[in-house]
């Protein structure tokens, strides 16, 4: 009788702790679950690796439109910026180059602003483009899908990726087309850059829109200068100076000289580097390439990367003496 209590009680603590013990181990096992879930909910779907310190470096963008400040991740920034300079269509190792040569440049300005509290503005002609998930979306269309994805590949494979000279960041500037060969800085801008030397452009001579012509009227060619107008054209025509490729280099009435980029801001030109011709009808422009012409040309750039260079050859060609770090 005592070992049937003894064994009826044992059988008893077994039915009612037993359930217990079941319990806590799968609630163990859904904690466990959840975490695991909760971090992978958690990791971003940025361009890069967000555990890359580097990913936590942003830049402020003034954009011009609006006047407004926006705060944003680099990697953001550089995918914008790509997709605002460069056609999505170009080569793969065309748009790594511009992506380098993109964040390159935000890092000098950080480095160097002149436009306080922005560290850069969405303005082409003051810095460089950028635009928006809905403004890529109209401009792509159809194509967003295909063209966005591209782009991110390219810019993930090269982010952080950035160009010095003597050990200070590089000014990375760029331009569309050239007429054959780049621009010294000196050339454009008076002031000495080293690696922004004159070098080949490969396939730029190749570009259906290598010139561009321009019919000015006596009275517009005229105007580039303080008092003069349409009588003063011819004597105007007369003072031009061209340099050894046949391109006007200098203009001159009365006490004024003005030099090609004022020339091309005055006459809403494509580039600096044009022809002229004293027609009865005007003053007959031929302009070629597109763009200041310093630094890389993005359709050589594209050319080069078409017939097998790398974007580190590309960087290399039009940057010269630089060396390609990583932050």
């Amino acid at each position: 009788m005592k070992n049937l209590i003894v064994l009826t009680l044992i059988l008893f603590l077994i039915m009612v702790f037993f359930p217990l013990i079941t319990l806590v181990k799968t609630d163990e096992n859904n904690v466990t679950a959840t975490s695991v879930h909760t971090e992978k909910q958690s990791t971003s779907g940025t361009i890069t690796d967000n555990e890359d310190p580097a990913s936590s470096e942003t830049v402020s963008l003034l954009v011009s439109s609006t006047g407004k400040l926006t705060e944003m991740t680099a990697e953001e920034y550089v995918y914008g910026a790509v997709c605002a300079e460069m056609p999505a269509s170009f080569h793969k190792e065309a748009l790594k180059a511009q992506a380098v040569a993109s964040y390159t440049y935000m890092k000098w300005l950080k480095e160097n602003s002149d436009n306080p509290p922005a560290d850069i503005t969405d303005n082409p002609s003051v810095h460089q483009a950028y635009l928006t998930e809905k403004e890529l979306r109209e401009k792509w269309g159809s194509s967003y899908g295909i063209y966005s994805e591209k782009v991110k590949e390219a810019v993930s494979e090269v982010m952080y990726e950035y160009l010095v000279y003597d050990s200070e960041t590089a000014m990375t500037v760029f331009h569309g087309l050239s007429p054959g060969r780049t621009a010294s800085s000196s050339d454009v801008w008076k002031n000495d850059i080293t690696y922004l030397r004159s070098v080949t452009a490969p396939g730029d001579k190749l570009s259906p829109d290598i010139t561009t012509d321009v019919i000015l009227s006596k009275e517009d060619f005229a105007k580039a200068f303080s008092g003069a107008d349409a009588k003063d054209a011819d004597s105007i025509y007369k003072n031009i100076k061209t340099n050894e490729d046949g391109f006007v280099a200098e203009l001159t009435y009365k006490n004024q000289t003005l030099s090609p980029t004022d020339l091309r801001s005055a006459y809403n030109l494509k580039s600096p580097f044009f022809k002229a011709e004293n027609k009865k009808d005007g003053i007959h422009l031929t302009v070629y390439g597109k763009g200041h012409g310093v630094g890389m040309s993005q359709n050589s750039a594209d050319y080069m990367a078409r017939q097998g260079s790398t974007y580190e050859e590309i960087l290399a060609h039009f940057y010269i003496g630089t060396e390609l770090k990583r932050k």
